[in-house]
């Protein structure tokens, strides 16, 4: 007899709508507490601002210092023992959320109940190793976003909330230019790149990086000191709001996108209002459909950085006008978060 799984445990490492990072997990919440279900618990690392429907509870477990662990192992072992009284009717998502696939995620795996985890991301702890024998499917967005290697793995596109972006002819009408990045400035987003590939570069657009600088501006002043190298005009603005993100990047021609495999929010929401996805990362083209449209225009395998903004300069305003509508609605189909959460949950119901 098939068991009808109506509780849902998500467990996250942030639920705050003012989140510059992570706010995007509460429409995740939002969306999945849609699919049926008569109670949706919600345990986050960190509890800030949120909205979420009448059938959704959300606990802070904390974490930091040793007491402040002590006090999260002792709120997830209770989490532990409701989970242990819905055995019957409950299903458990972790979202970016390894620790908690090992504890309670092994007692979890014990009482058979059916978990999955999301991950997107190139890196591959030990811990991460571990879960992949206790959960029992590992959603990614796409083939490379990450690299593992299992057959518990399922791609599922990456989850948006489109519901206050503005539609795409709102979208194709406004004014563009210059090369945009958002998100923590960090080594590993390979921002040295794009302003490397603007070197001699007479008609190279401006780029603009928007986010916090970290490593006590260390990683900021190299930027800029290569930007006055290589004669490239940077700008580095501070951190603006999650909700002021799709007004902020439609203003843009181009997006860079240098993070290996794993593909930031930032990279669908930008081609999601327009901005042309520069990258060397396959997930990112193939998430956007910019490989799609690499293909159309007549170039397919390894395009340098400079060669792909190159070439979309030489091509018409009309063409130009046309990649942006196609990559617009690529990315808002195969990324929306509606469609993503059901798919998870769907998938989840199918195991015992």
């Amino acid at each position: 007899m098939k068991v009808d799984r109506n509780i849902l445990f998500i467990f996250n490492l942030e639920t705050d709508l003012e989140s510059p990072v992570l706010a995007m997990g509460h429409s995740w919440i939002n969306s999945f507490a849609s699919n049926n279900f008569r109670k949706v618990y919600v345990y986050s690392t960190h509890v800030g601002l949120h909205d979420l429907p009448k059938n959704v509870k959300v606990i802070e477990t904390g974490g930091g210092n040793f007491l402040k662990r002590v006090r999260a192992i002792y709120r997830l072992s209770l989490a532990a023992v409701l989970i242990l009284q819905k055995t019957r009717s409950a299903l458990v998502f972790h979202h970016m959320s390894v620790r908690t696939t090992l504890f309670p995620g092994i007692l979890i795996r014990i009482l058979r109940i059916p978990q999955g985890l999301w991950y997107s991301h190139s890196a591959t702890p030990a811990s991460l190793k571990l879960s992949l024998r206790v959960v029992d499917l590992v959603f990614t967005s796409t083939e490379g976003s990450t690299s593992i290697l299992s057959n518990k793995l399922r791609y599922t596109g990456h989850g948006i909330d489109y519901d206050k972006f503005p539609t795409v002819e709102e979208v194709l009408k406004i004014q563009k230019s210059g090369i945009v990045s958002l998100g923590r400035l960090a080594r590993v987003k390979n921002l040295d790149k794009i302003i490397s590939a603007g070197k001699q570069k007479s008609n190279f657009p401006e780029i603009t990086f928007i986010g916090p600088e970290a490593d006590e501006n260390v990683f900021a002043s190299e930027l800029r000191n290569l930007a006055n190298k290589e004669d490239v005009e940077l700008r580095i603005l501070p951190t603006i709001p999650h909700g002021e993100v799709p007004e902020a990047l439609s203003k843009y021609s181009f997006y860079y996108s240098g993070t290996p495999r794993s593909v930031d929010k930032a990279t669908l929401e930008a081609a999601s209002v327009g901005c042309i996805i520069i990258t060397e990362e396959r997930p990112a083209c193939e998430l956007t459909g910019m490989n799609l449209e690499w293909k159309k225009i007549g170039h397919e395998g390894h395009i340098d950085l400079a060669d792909q903004i190159a070439l979309i300069q030489s091509l018409t305003d009309v063409e130009i006008k046309n990649v942006r509508k196609e990559i617009i609605e690529f990315t808002r189909t195969k990324n929306n978060v509606i469609n993503t959460t059901r798919i998870i949950i769907e998938q989840l119901r199918e195991l015992r």
